[in-house]
Formats: C-alpha cells, structure tokens, sequence
C-alpha cells in the first residue's frame, strides 16, 4: 500500500512565501513518511502544501503539537472537532510565512504549525501558533517586529490577521496591525467588570489591555477569556497596538507601572480631552509614571459612572493641560 499524500491549503493576500520548518516534522511511531513536506505556489497568496506520511492516531503527537504551538488552547484553531485540544493526531509540522506588510515592506518570522487528526469521520487538520490568539470564537494571527535599534524590545504588533479554518486550509484574512482610531475607554492589565463580594474592578464596555495568555484571574468567570481584549506580549515592553493620540479615558488598576507602558500611555492618548485615572497605584510605579507622563497635569475633578463604581479607594487623575471635558456623564461606558 502506498503512503498517502495528506494535503492543506493556506491562503491570504498578504502571504508571499511559505517554507517548512526545518526538522520540525513528527510522525507517529512505525508510520512511513517522506521529507520534506512539499509546498506549492498556486497562484498569488494561496499554497498547496503536501505532507506524504502514514496515519495513526497517537497522544504523543497531539501533546507535541500542542507543546510546539504555544502549550495552550487559546493558540489552536481547528474547524471540524469540538474540542479545544486534540486528543490524538496522526502527525504535525512547522511552516515559517513571509508575509507582506500593509507599509509595503516584508516580515518573516511567522512560525505556523499544522497537525492532522480525525474528527470521527474525516481527517481534519489543526493549525496552532505560539502568535495565534484564539479567544470568543475568534482567532487571530499576528506578527511582530522589534523596534529598529532597540531588539530588547520584540513586542510591536506589525500584521495580523483572522484565520478562518476548513476541513483541508486555512484562509488568512489580514487586519488592521492596530486598534481602532477612535477608542472611548482603555483599561491597561484590564480584565473587564469583576464583582467579588463587594469589590468592583473593571469595566462593561473598556477595551482591555492585556498580555496574549492572561486570562480572567477571579470571579465567577475565572479562567475565561478577557472581553475585548488588546493583545501585547511583552510586560515590560507592551508596545501597544493601537494608533497615537486615539484614546479619551485610560485606567490603570492596582497593577505596576513602567516606563515603556507609562510612554505608551502618553502615546496614545488624546491630546485635547485625554485623561488618565490611576486607581490605588502603588508609590514606585506611581513614582515612575510622574517620570513619564509629560506635560499632563494632576487634577482634582469629581468622577461620575462608571469611573466612581471601582472599590479601589486611592484614585489619581492625570489630564492634558486645557481639557474641559469632564469625567461624568459616560454611562455609555
């Protein structure tokens, strides 16, 4: 009997090359397989890749795959199966994209792995990624870029894309590398609302700034994916994706504050209604935000809903020099 040839599609607009990752195939014990996977431009952004090997079913291979991937549920994505994870697959390797960037330069450090398992009926194929972010039934791949000058600092958000799965590909459909351009509220290390007891952190409709993996760290959600989330992967570097002077309100609650994300707060805020609340910072990280917060002044104004429901009893306010909007009225938030 001749070895099959196990074949996935993966498309996108933006992909200008892919190549398999050198050494990274698995295959389970006593299968035949031949290498390397075959990869095979068919026309613009879209490659037929062919992995010639057996199929058996085994453990070891989905705990490789997923240990490959990132080591979590939230850097998988398959199409067929219900499950978060898979239980066994029958092999997975690794593929390295180039893909083109929306400034029109190129970026080539997207590392992809693919698995294929079976979902009862047909073979099915995971895709997973230590940059695939698959939270709320979304997933999304993102590639990053370090500053120019400053490698100690990886954390830039350059492309991204959703990645929407069939049976047998992966289509790649590219984002905006940032936020939207006109955000209302954002919580830095946000988790979204939290009650506990009578403790109240957090916000209904903020978008909410936080590492890739964290997730909701209390309450009745606990472990749950953090709502509208904005993703960074760096805690002392968080380049935030999101464009400068965007933001009208920025909160920060009880979590340290450095340098990089007190200049990225600056950044990003509106430079004629801005504010930034700082709910019970501690005196170290508030020392190093009075470094870094530039020209905005400390001001003593009244808070409205739903910035006065947070139980947090210290509370700071920091606004551009001249604002005259106030913080009351805002129940839309």
């Amino acid at each position: 009997m001749s070895t099959p040839d196990n074949t996935f599609t993966l498309t996108g607009k933006d992909i200008v090359n892919v190549e398999y990752l050198s050494g990274s195939a698995k295959v389970s014990d006593g299968q035949p397989f031949e290498l390397p996977p075959k990869v095979k431009p068919d026309g613009p952004g879209n490659f037929v890749i062919t992995f010639t090997a057996g199929r058996h079913k085994t453990l070891a291979m989905a705990q490789g795959f997923i240990a490959a991937a990132g080591g979590s549920q939230y850097t998988l994505v398959v199409a067929t199966s219900g499950d978060p994870i898979p239980n066994e697959l029958n092999f997975y390797f690794g593929l390295n994209l180039t893909v083109r960037l929306p400034s029109g330069g190129r970026l080539d450090n997207i590392v992809i792995y693919l698995g294929q398992g079976s979902d009862g009926i047909h073979n099915n194929w995971w895709l997973g990624s230590p940059n695939l972010i698959n939270v709320n039934r979304r997933a999304i791949l993102v590639g990053t870029q370090s500053y120019v000058g400053t490698p100690s600092q990886p954390s830039r958000i350059a492309w991204r894309a959703t990645a929407e799965m069939s049976t047998s590909g992966c289509s790649l459909s590219a984002l905006s590398p940032t936020a939207p351009t006109a955000i209302k509220l954002l919580d830095v290390w946000g988790e979204g609302r939290i009650v506990v007891d009578q403790t109240v952190t957090g916000f209904c409709n903020s978008l909410n700034l936080n590492l890739e993996a964290q997730r909701i760290s209390n309450g009745e959600d606990e472990g749950e994916p953090i709502p509208q989330q904005v993703p960074v992967f760096n805690f002392d570097f968080p380049y935030f994706p999101i464009p400068d002077h965007s933001v009208e309100f920025v909160t920060v609650m009880g979590a340290p504050i450095v340098a990089a994300t007190a200049k990225e707060i600056v950044r990003v805020l509106d430079p004629v209604k801005g504010a930034v609340i700082l709910y019970n910072i501690d005196p170290n990280s508030l020392a190093i935000w009075k470094q870094n917060k530039g020209n905005l002044i400390f001001k003593r104004e009244p808070l409205d809903a739903p910035f006065d429901e947070i139980s947090f009893p210290n509370v700071e306010v920091y606004r551009v020099p001249g604002a005259v909007n106030k913080l009351v009225d805002h129940d839309e938030l």
